[in-house]
């Protein structure tokens, strides 16, 4: 049970970084800049989110 509340924290963590950096990328592209590197970052972030979201479901 706490490996899968330790997923669960680290899942809630990780979505909130996601959003903050979500909100980062929004303000830069309102400041017309296009932040790639940002965008990989958060995209791996996902990929996390969902790799433990499906160990969580197995």
């Amino acid at each position: 049970m706490k490996s899968k509340e330790y997923i669960e924290k680290k899942v809630e963590k990780l979505e909130d970084l996601r959003r903050q950096l979500l909100k980062e990328y929004q303000d830069k592209l309102d400041n017309s800049y296009e932040d790639e590197v940002l965008w990989q970052y958060i995209s791996t972030k996902n990929i996390e989110i969902w790799t433990l979201k499906d160990i969580l479901n197995d």
